[in-house]
């Protein structure tokens, strides 16, 4: 369980750092197809897209580390769905994007397969961590 937490902190970095591009991106202003160059190094010097790319390295890294002591069937579907579930979150919350039931439904579909997918770690069964 303690690793299952530890692994959600990963997550939380991670959408932390997406959290933090969507805000950069948002001040730089939407790409144009004609002019992606300029318009993709502009973002460079913007702090929340640096700041989001270190946070999100650092999230690569923490995900790398479990992924070295664990099968990638796990520590995939737990670092994709428990981020998925964090940004949902984040954004609601810090970004007032709307939350709509399918959403919601979508999200209780994720955390009961998270469930079932890790029950044999929770009852013992379990080496993976």
């Amino acid at each position: 369980m303690k690793d299952v937490l530890a692994i959600s902190f990963v997550c939380l970095i991670s959408a932390t750092g997406q959290i933090m591009l969507r805000t950069g991106m948002k001040r730089v202003g939407p790409v144009q197809l004609g002019e992606i160059l300029p318009t993709l190094l502009g973002p460079l010097f913007d702090p929340y897209i640096v700041g989001g790319l270190f946070v999100s390295f650092c999230s690569v890294m923490g995900y790398l580390f479990f992924l070295s002591r664990n099968q990638i069937n796990l520590v995939f579907l737990l670092f994709i769905g428990i981020t998925y579930v964090m940004v949902v979150g984040w954004a609601t919350i810090f970004m007032n994007e709307e939350l709509r039931l399918t959403q919601l439904l979508g999200i209780a579909f994720i955390l009961v397969g998270l469930i079932i997918l890790n029950a044999d770690k929770w009852s013992g069964e379990c080496t993976y961590f």
